[in-house]
């Protein structure tokens, strides 16, 4: 991960571009919108553009001979545990995948699921490290408990996850 030499307020737009992933997830954006916003992502020079898997196409083209990479989402947390691993093996084996993002399944987690919890998870961090792709597990913390988020955040660390997130922005 790049560890800053200085803070934000200190940065140039494109310096703290280095550090962003532009967000194209709305399942509602048009294909003109989706590609609207992956252009403004590279043009920004963001780290990565996240998008939802339908346009993994889409960004492989518009992020090609760029510096921004792609993130794809993998299900947003209530798919089998095999279909997940399904799903997270097509996307690294078919696409340049830099980050893959997983929401941990926070009704498990509300339930006391521990176990089952870090099994789900790293299942998926398995299959996404055998071909050098990143893993962000989503807390989707809104709906935690401080206990809770605590508790799911130490599923993600053994499920052996590279980073931890808070928050889909869907939930409200």
């Amino acid at each position: 991960a790049m560890i800053p030499n200085k803070k934000a307020c200190d940065m140039s737009a494109a310096e703290l571009a280095k550090y962003v992933d532009q967000s194209v997830l709305k399942p509602e954006f048009t294909q003109e919108e989706i590609r609207k916003y992956i252009k403004e992502g590279v043009d920004f020079g963001c780290a990565t553009v996240c998008v939802n898997p339908a346009s993994l196409d889409v960004a492989a083209e518009l992020t090609k001979g760029t510096d921004t990479k792609i993130c794809v989402v993998c299900d947003f947390g209530l798919s089998t545990t095999a279909s997940k691993v399904q799903q997270a093996e097509e996307y690294c084996k078919n696409w340049d995948i830099y980050e893959l993002d997983v929401v941990a399944n926070y009704g498990w987690i509300r339930s006391g699921l521990y176990d089952e919890v870090t099994s789900d998870i790293k299942a998926v961090v398995d299959i996404c490290h055998k071909y050098g792709t990143a893993v962000k597990v989503i807390l989707e913390t809104d709906a935690l408990t401080k206990e809770q988020i605590v508790k799911g955040t130490k599923c993600v660390v053994a499920a052996g996850a590279d980073f931890v997130k808070s928050s889909t922005g869907f939930y409200t």
